[in-house]
């Protein structure tokens, strides 16, 4: 079989490439054997390995063993005797035995030559442990033969040659031993050369590769997180997207093994919240993966009290990573993934879609009109600003602030009416713009305190029209009766400021 010089080279440096540890295809489960290079999947217990066999008693120049990535198992040909062995190209190839020096699960042999077309490229039969085997054969694809190509910078065509098949040892739980049959005709080339102003053949031998990867058993192993967290400052995280990507990584020894780790990203069993998890991971093995978490239920805010606590109300993720050691699953410590109590704040805007937008988590701080379920608020400047104002304005008396901040979750669920129309889905106490201020009246007022009161609330209420507030109406409107109002109890000063 003739082919080009370029073309011998270009395909063995696209396979070794190819086949590089951080590059080799590996669908999970066995499925059809592949005309690509194909290892076993990874996270089905043990550390996938591959290596060259190359050459040698194959024919060509003395052979050798290209342990590659082959862990801690070895390989060793057994038959024929190791020795430099020349043949023939046009001869065939001699049988070939090899040993593991501890058996192998998932093995799949990949032979890298070209091989004519229609002929038999040969079969291997596999050992294992306890003497029983299985002989599989080779195979090829016909659909090449004569088919021009161009890759890699390459003009070829495989004229009257063809790709082999990986070949997957199925029906063993492991093999110890194989040997290959190879009964075609090996690779051969011939060149045809002007150099000198002579006419120059160049012929060659290129004995047969095999591209062997199977599962190495794992019998110690040890796996850490080294990092678990959101993308928010101190690895907080909300459902938002942007904000929901939590990073994942595990240290795992030994090293082999750390393409097969598998992670668990389930609810913290510990706290009172139901956190929906991340519908697996990205990669799906590996010791470094990313985790979406997913929108979570808003209906869990109904049932949460006045004040509350933390442990009640933030998303909590319980983190593990794991390897298969030889049928064992070996698991790290777990690590957690929660919110803080901003993002925790955050999180029920996310979740109960208040209008106006999420607040960043730069506009949360400590603030006296914060009336919510946390220990922080809102903080607007240009509101406390006018409020400022409104106070300078009301001198000599003392103006009292009721409520100024209250979160969506409060807002919502824990405000009643007050005489009033009630909470607002909108209200701008949910991004520290309005306050209620207190006019002193009694829950169950006589006449003449209810006469003080609406004069108190007009007076207030002409003040904080004059330094910008908008003022919420004391009394319903008939005309608008979806329109609220405050009573006479409180004036609600407002500012739009988002």
């Amino acid at each position: 079989m003739k082919r080009r010089r370029g073309f011998i080279v270009a395909f063995l440096s696209a396979l070794a490439a190819i086949a590089c540890r951080d590059n080799v295809f590996a669908p999970i489960g066995p499925g059809t054997p592949s005309f690509d290079v194909w290892v076993p999947p990874p996270g089905e217990g043990g550390v996938v390995c591959t290596g060259y066999l190359e050459g040698r008693a194959f024919g060509g120049p003395s052979g050798r063993i290209d342990y590659g990535h082959l862990c801690e198992t070895s390989l060793d040909i057994v038959s024929p005797p190791l020795q430099a062995v020349f043949e023939d190209g046009h001869t065939g190839p001699y049988d070939i035995t090899v040993e593991f020096s501890q058996p192998v699960a998932h093995l799949v042999v990949l032979p890298i030559d070209i091989w004519h077309c229609g002929a038999d490229p040969g079969s291997i039969t596999a050992y294992a442990p306890s003497g029983a085997h299985v002989t599989l054969p080779f195979m090829a694809d016909p659909s090449d033969c004569g088919v021009l190509h161009d890759e890699y910078g390459y003009a070829y065509s495989y004229g009257n040659g063809t790709l082999p098949q990986s070949l997957f040892i199925d029906g063993l739980d492991s093999v110890r031993r194989v040997v290959i049959t190879p009964t075609n005709e090996m690779s051969w080339e011939s060149t045809v050369f002007y150099y000198s102003g002579q006419v120059l053949t160049l012929e060659g031998f290129v004995g047969t590769t095999y591209l062997l990867s199977f599962r190495e058993p794992i019998t110690t192993a040890s796996v850490t997180i080294v990092r678990a967290q959101g993308p928010n400052p101190g690895g907080s995280f909300t459902s938002y997207p942007g904000e929901n990507q939590l990073t994942l990584q595990a240290t795992v020894a030994p090293a082999e093994a750390a393409p097969t780790t598998q992670w668990e990203v389930i609810d913290d069993p510990d706290d009172a919240v139901t956190t929906y998890e991340p519908n697996g991971v990205d990669p799906a093995f590996g010791p470094t993966v990313v985790a979406i978490v997913p929108p979570q239920d808003a209906s869990r805010w109904a049932s949460v009290p006045h004040k509350g606590t933390l442990n009640q109300k933030s998303l909590a993720l319980r983190v593990t990573a794991g390897v298969d050691a030889s049928g064992t699953i070996v698991r790290s410590a777990p690590a957690y993934v929660r919110q803080d109590e901003i993002d925790t704040m955050r999180e029920e805007y996310i979740e109960l879609g208040v209008g106006r937008g999420v607040p960043g988590r730069g506009e949360f701080g400590a603030h006296d009109g914060n009336s919510g379920d946390y220990g922080l608020a809102v903080v607007n400047q240009a509101f406390d600003g006018m409020f400022f104002a409104l106070q300078l304005e009301w001198q000599p008396f003392t103006l009292t602030m009721g409520s100024l901040y209250r979160n969506p979750v409060h807002n919502r669920y824990h405000v009643g009416p007050t005489g009033g129309s009630g909470p607002v889905s909108s209200s701008w106490h949910q991004y520290g713009c309005a306050a209620d201020l207190p006019t002193g009246l009694p829950v169950f007022p006589t006449q003449d305190e209810l006469a003080k009161a609406q004069r108190y609330w007009n007076a207030l209420h002409d003040a904080a029209v004059d330094v910008g507030f908008t003022v919420e109406a004391r009394d319903p409107d008939p005309t608008k009766p979806d329109k609220s109002f405050s009573s006479a109890d409180h004036v609600h000063v407002e500012i739009k400021c988002r």
